[in-house]
């Protein structure tokens, strides 16, 4: 279910999307079972501009099927507040609640949760979500970081790592500085352990992570630069803060 298209929209489309699975198969009658299929349906997080109503940005959620490519379900948040890179939290406190990252701010971490199914308001339908909790971080290069990807296994300890970026504006300059940082979190305490120095794919510019995984102490990295053109990194040799 969509919102509308805005003629205005500066891009078209579904962007900074991330993808993660499903914790069993969900039961709210207003919804589809995203979990249903097995590990051939995923749940879909990410961005849109032209699904709006006035072409602010603005979270989605759906559904994608892994065997067709189709994405359905999607349901766009209508608060124009909503910080847009949000990461899924792979651990499930019951089979209703999605929990999720919001955003680092100065010294805490943003923490949310959402409710699988839609309630209807009268701007239209919306996901069933708040936050719920402030977290400090007590780490300064992660003020104003924003979520690239979801995080994955780290350690037999149950650790999870992730990357996210921060930007900065240059004066002088049209496009905003972009930089990336490795975090390695505990998502039972909700602690941060340890955060890497800041990387690029390259360049400063604008890019994305669209992808990560980390195996055997290598980090496997896929991004785009520009919104554009992908790059693959293989990163062996992390620097911790």
């Amino acid at each position: 279910m969509l919102l509308g298209r805005s003629d205005n929209a500066m891009s078209r489309g579904l962007e900074d999307v991330r993808l993660f699975a499903a914790a069993t198969v969900i039961s709210h009658p207003s919804c589809k079972e995203l979990g249903e299929g097995g590990s051939n349906r995923v749940r879909i997080l990410g961005c849109t501009v032209d699904l709006t109503e006035d072409g602010t940005p603005n979270c989605f959620v759906g559904g994608l099927d892994l065997e067709t490519g189709v994405v359905d379900d999607v349901c766009v948040m209508t608060s124009r507040k909503t910080q847009k890179n949000w990461i899924p939290v792979p651990t499930y406190p019951s089979d209703d609640l999605v929990p999720f990252l919001y955003s680092w701010n100065r010294s805490s971490i943003t923490w949310g949760v959402m409710r699988p199914g839609w309630n209807t308001d009268a701007r239209g339908p919306a996901p069933l979500w708040e936050m719920t909790e402030w977290t400090e971080h007590g780490c300064p290069f992660l003020q104003q970081a924003k979520g690239s990807s979801c995080f994955v296994p780290y350690d037999e300890e149950g650790l999870h790592i992730g990357v996210v970026h921060a930007t900065q504006e240059v004066e002088g300059e049209a496009l905003r500085r972009y930089w990336h940082f490795f975090v390695v979190m505990d998502f039972v305490n909700k602690e941060v352990v340890r955060v890497s120095r800041p990387w690029t794919l390259g360049s400063e510019g604008v890019q994305y992570c669209i992808g990560y995984w980390f195996s055997e102490g290598v980090h496997h990295v896929w991004g785009s630069v520009l919104d554009k053109d992908p790059v693959y990194l293989r990163i062996s040799d992390v620097e911790w803060v």
